[in-house]
């Protein structure tokens, strides 16, 4: 009886520790980014104010900015694992991806007003 609950504990044992590797293996970690919102922003605005546009014009742009921004700092989440937090909320030498997030919102922006 002993040697069948020493089996049997150490079975569990071997397939809990199996399981919990496989488990821990596959649990993505994330790490910690920056972002200056307020960077983004400003930049978008100024580069897009100067243009002639319609108060229409200009209330669809805002609402792709924010679509597309919101979608790029989603993706960079996701893709990157990591988790954006503004930069003035942070003191630290995380990883900036400000200039990242300019770059992309810019280039998509740019594709979609093109359409």
């Amino acid at each position: 009886m002993n040697k069948l609950f020493i089996t049997i504990v150490a079975s569990v044992a071997v397939y809990t520790a199996a399981l919990l590797t496989i488990v821990f293996k596959n649990t993505n970690t994330s790490t910690f980014g920056v972002i200056q919102v307020d960077k983004v922003i400003t930049g978008h605005i100024n580069k897009y104010a100067k243009l002639q546009l319609s108060d229409k014009e200009r209330l669809n742009n805002t609402k792709l900015f924010s679509k597309i921004l919101s979608r790029t700092l989603n993706n960079i989440q996701e893709n990157e694992n990591v988790v954006l937090l503004t930069k003035p909320a942070v003191v630290s030498n995380l990883k900036d991806y400000t200039f990242e997030v300019i770059s992309k919102v810019n280039k998509e922006f740019e594709y979609e007003i093109s359409k």
